[in-house]
């Protein structure tokens, strides 16, 4: 007999939870959801920005000296390169020196942002000075990496998406199961009432815009609502350095998370520019404004 069973966990300050509709023994389905929870703790200690032992705390703090890197983090990088030169910087993964300004660290102090005209001078003397994503020298043969001009990198627009993509992987045995980290998700087949899963699309202030049917995909969001700090917000455009406003919120449906993820982030510092790149990349989004417009492309919205 088909069963739905659940479990979830906590993993970057982010609700992680699995569910499988499914006829395996309930013993062997926490095994497998073991396995998928454990790649959010593999991406966590290998890549986070936040974990001084992490490998990719190692890359940033080289010193600007040729790294030799695992091909895990070289795929990564690169992955998140290409999305930085596909939308002409708007995504840029090499933003953490703005972040550290605005008190975006590990120890998450925002107390300078009482100091509203400090902050903005400071991070108008770092865009003059930065570089940028064109300064990562990838070199694929020695698989290494070289950041130049006191580059450090944060995956954090991508990494997410890597460890659900990860933990898809290791569930595939259940089949019928979804995970959902966060309001970013993917799902295989079907539901209990055997179609594909359906989720509903949710903006604060608005309540659910829609539902879509997740068949065997995965949507993720950006909106200036997460993390927010009085003028502060994470979804930064790295050629002003301030939290971009243009949009409220971004759904993206992909095949990957990891694609659903870095899109829904470049499209939402791409602002105004967003719906240039939902054409050419031929993307399948939806994009609501800050009047709370819902703008749908190439989605079959359920309302």
């Amino acid at each position: 007999m088909y069963k739905l069973i659940t479990d979830q966990r906590i993993f970057m300050n982010t609700k992680v939870e699995f569910i499988a509709w499914t006829m395996i023994d309930r013993d062997t389905v926490h095994k497998i959801f073991d396995q998928g929870f454990q790649q959010f703790h593999f991406v966590i200690e290998r890549f986070s920005r936040f974990d001084v032992k992490s490998e990719l705390s190692k890359l940033n703090n080289s010193h600007g000296k040729e790294t030799k890197v695992s091909k895990e983090l070289f795929k990564l990088i690169k992955y998140a390169q290409e999305i930085a030169n596909k939308t002409g910087g708007a995504f840029d993964p090499t933003i953490i020196d703005i972040l550290e300004t605005y008190g975006y660290d590990e120890d998450f102090n925002f107390e300078r942002l009482e100091n509203r005209d400090l902050v903005q001078r400071e991070i108008k003397k770092i865009i003059k000075e930065r570089g940028s994503f064109k300064d990562i020298r990838l070199n694929q043969n020695r698989s290494s990496i070289t950041l130049v001009n006191r580059l450090r990198i944060d995956l954090g627009s991508i990494g997410k998406g890597y460890a659900i993509d990860r933990a898809y992987k290791k569930m595939k045995p259940l089949k019928n199961f979804l995970i959902n980290a966060g309001g970013d998700i993917r799902a295989s087949g079907i539901s209990k009432d055997k179609k594909p899963w359906l989720i509903g699309l949710k903006v604060p202030q608005m309540g659910q815009i829609g539902t879509i049917r997740l068949d065997n995909k995965s949507v993720c969001c950006s909106g200036s609502w997460a993390r927010k700090v009085k003028f502060f917000h994470h979804l930064i455009n790295p050629k002003t350095g301030n939290p971009q406003n243009d949009l409220k919120t971004v759904f993206i449906l992909a095949d990957t998370a990891i694609e659903a993820d870095a899109w829904s982030t470049a499209l939402f510092v791409a602002g105004k520019d967003a719906e240039k790149y939902i054409t050419r990349y031929k993307l399948k989004a939806i994009l609501v404004t800050k009047k709370n417009e819902v703008q749908n492309f190439n989605l079959i919205l359920q309302t």
